[in-house]
């Protein structure tokens, strides 16, 4: 049987918590609300949101990791566990500050990031070709 695809990724990074997305459609219903994460090697307390927002998709369920309440900080790279039943996914959380290495899932590429001040988050870079065409 296949392993089930959640979509696992960073939402974002705050200086007080980490939120996650993944995807639950693929996942049996007894297990898809109840993951075990854990983080250099101990269970991770974390809290669910399975309403839909803006920047999401249909299934998309978010979820909350307090630093403090799991000995965590905002500068740590840390290599994060969801275990769904007998699945287990793994996602390598950079420190902050550091340009996350984002692979496109259509075209198997690297895309380049910046970081945006005013959105405080990760962004695409645009093409040269595309702010040049802007200005003129």
């Amino acid at each position: 049987m296949e392993k089930p695809n959640i979509k696992l990724r960073v939402y974002r990074r705050y200086a007080d918590q980490i939120v996650l997305i993944y995807n639950c459609l693929q996942l049996n219903k007894n297990i898809r609300f109840n993951p075990e994460i854990i983080i250099d090697k101990k269970n991770i307390v974390y809290t669910l949101i399975t309403e839909k927002s803006i920047n999401t998709s249909e299934g998309d369920i978010k979820v909350i990791i307090d630093h403090e309440e799991n000995g965590l900080n905002e500068f740590g790279k840390y290599l994060i566990q969801f275990k769904f039943g007998n699945n287990e996914y793994k996602l390598l959380l950079e420190p902050k500050g550091v340009v996350p290495n984002l692979k496109d899932d259509l075209k198997k590429t690297t895309q380049m990031t910046i970081w945006d001040n005013h959105k405080q988050r990760w962004v695409k870079v645009e093409s040269l070709i595309d702010c040049m065409s802007r200005n003129n």
